[in-house]
């Protein structure tokens, strides 16, 4: 859970940082409506998500835990938690590469 909240945190600080300072242009078009509106609602709105995400997936795992190991529920949730988790750490990993190496180019 822990580097789904850092990479969320380092997505909005690398993307509030290229957007403030180097012009740099937010690419999903419904956070772009919002910071072209403010970039402290945008901040907060993400972060917002951030922890959103976060405690559902925690839910999720706790869910997790107390369902009896032996069904095949509890192996189909956990097998789409992971899943889930997998994708989601990824495809924030590479947003966060891509932020920071926008800004390190135009540093």
């Amino acid at each position: 859970m822990a580097s789904i909240f850092t990479l969320g945190t380092l997505d909005c600080v690398t993307t509030s940082i290229g957007i403030a300072y180097r012009n740099l242009v937010e690419l999903n078009p419904l956070m772009s409506q919002l910071i072209d509106s403010s970039l402290y609602a945008f901040i907060l709105i993400k972060m917002i998500a951030v922890v959103c995400i976060t405690a559902l997936f925690y839910i999720s795992q706790l869910y997790v835990v107390n369902i009896n190991k032996g069904s095949k529920h509890y192996k189909t949730c956990f097998l789409l938690i992971n899943i889930a988790f997998t994708v989601l750490v990824i495809a924030m990993l590479l947003t966060v590469i891509n932020n920071t190496i926008q800004l390190i180019r135009w540093w």
